[in-house]
């Protein structure tokens, strides 16, 4: 009925969205990356939306193939895995989101931000988080990595005299009150639910050290030239309570491959693995942490595109009409 020219979608786990280009031979049709993607699927979707990239094989049989024009990554061993499941040319853009709004310096408030990537609401005890006939993992098996980490935070915070917060995924007060649980009055704490979907890199920037699971925003974090420390220690947990799964895509920095533990992430659940990274975070000079991320392997990072001028300018290669305003 539109006849568009060009059809976007940030929806970059929508697998019928690769089916389009079959049918509508001369639209673009251009996929961006909103999320970091790894895991297991999720049946809560019916297989609509994929959560594992490996569910892109999976889920479509041979003789139907996914293609799009462009996919545009967060960087280029993420581009690289999509190419294994996707007939599209890809174009490293970092995060949209996190490009548009620019980095910002403010006074050392000594703040420790703990960012949750889990949205809980009610009876989350309940819900089932993967289901594939021989294995059920509901969501509270998922948190138990939260429940290790929280009140291990909230001590070491108390320790070195820093101020503790939370930052949600959602905005429900069953998340809120899941981690008031995991800490109750046993040391001082701030949750905080975001006003908006940027306002979680207003909080990076204020904050001195970051700590994430596997959370898109702590990955963003690290292209702010943070200081973030990531646990990635559900593989671990997970594993031990015997799901017999292939948990790979939960570690530090997936696609990439790193070692099991670094200057900045661990995947072991051990408070003296949490000890170690942590002190080295917060030891650390700001000198010596940038000079530790600028030598990562360039796959592996994400740039911080300052007004997304890369996007700006691949609009503009395809003749698309650009205004741009700032934030």
């Amino acid at each position: 009925m539109t006849k568009p020219k060009f059809v976007f979608t940030y929806i970059d786990n929508d697998l019928q969205f690769y089916f389009l280009k079959d049918f509508f031979k001369s639209i673009k049709f251009i996929s961006i990356q909103n999320g970091y993607r790894g895991g297991i699927n999720d049946r809560k979707y019916k297989k609509k939306y994929i959560d594992s990239m490996e569910e892109f094989n999976l889920t479509v049989s041979k003789i139907q193939s996914l293609k799009c024009d462009f996919i545009l990554t967060f960087n280029k061993d993420v581009s690289k895995r999509y190419n294994k499941f996707i007939r599209a040319k890809t174009l490293v853009i970092g995060s949209i989101k996190n490009n548009i709004f620019k980095i910002k310096k403010y006074k050392n408030e000594n703040i420790l931000s703990f960012i949750g990537e889990a949205a809980i609401n009610q009876d989350f005890d309940q819900k089932v988080y993967f289901d594939n006939n021989k294995y059920k993992i509901n969501l509270n098996d998922w948190l138990l990595a939260e429940k290790r980490i929280i009140p291990f935070l909230a001590e070491y915070c108390e320790e070195k005299n820093l101020k503790f917060q939370i930052i949600t995924k959602g905005n429900s007060k069953y998340e809120k009150l899941f981690y008031e649980n995991l800490i109750k009055d046993k040391f001082r704490y701030t949750i905080i639910t975001k006003k908006d979907r940027l306002q979680g890199y207003e909080l990076v920037d204020k904050s001195n050290y970051i700590v994430g699971i596997n959370s898109s925003l702590a990955y963003e974090a690290l292209s702010r030239k943070k200081k973030v420390a990531f646990l990635p220690i559900r593989k671990e947990i997970l594993t031990n309570k015997g799901f017999d799964l292939d948990f790979s895509q939960y570690d530090f920095g997936w696609p990439s491959k790193f070692g099991q533990k670094g200057f900045f992430w661990t995947h072991f659940n051990s408070t003296g693995e949490f000890h170690r990274v942590l002190n080295f975070l917060t030891n650390v000079s700001d000198k010596k942490w940038l000079k530790l991320i600028s030598d990562f392997n360039n796959n592996f990072k994400i740039p911080h595109n300052i007004n997304n001028t890369v996007f700006v300018n691949f609009l503009k290669s395809l003749k698309i009409k650009v205004q741009q305003t700032g934030i």
